[in-house]
Order: structure tokens, then sequence, then C-alpha cells
């Protein structure tokens, strides 16, 4: 069985998160991750298990943000038409 993993860039465009506070995250091993080269990999479960350590307001936040832009980004590209 293949588990699914993810770059600094890539679990940070999943979660939200800024890719280098990964990437320090992981360099502080609170965060379990391998480096691949220059390229540290993350897996899905490590990855899960990191985020439910955090408070989860600033799951939240971050998530609020995101959906927020996502929101501004769509309604100026219907305003444009």
């Amino acid at each position: 069985m293949h588990t699914r993993t993810y770059t600094a860039d890539e679990a940070a465009e999943l979660t939200g998160m800024h890719p280098e506070s990964l990437r320090r995250a992981a360099r502080d091993e609170r965060l379990a991750a391998t480096k691949d080269g220059q390229a540290w990999r993350i897996r899905h479960t490590d990855l899960m298990h990191y985020l439910k350590g955090e408070n989860e307001w600033q799951i939240l936040a971050r998530l609020h943000v995101r959906l927020n832009a996502r929101l501004s980004k769509e309604s100026t590209a219907v305003m444009s038409k």
C-alpha cells in the first residue's frame, strides 16, 4: 500500500500554512518528515498528526482566510466579465 506524500509546498497548499512554517517544523522535528535531496517529504498521516496538535482556532482561522481569498478571487473574475 502506497502512502500519499507531499512536498512542503503541496502540504502548505492543502493546509493553508506557509511552506516555510512546515519546513521549520520538520527541521525542528515537530513534524515527522524526510529529506529527499533538497525537498522535504511529508506523509499524509504525519501531516494530519501534526495538524491535530495545533489549536483548533488556528486551523479555522487559516481556513477562513483561504475561503475569503478564494471568494474574493471568484467575485473579481465574475465582475470582470
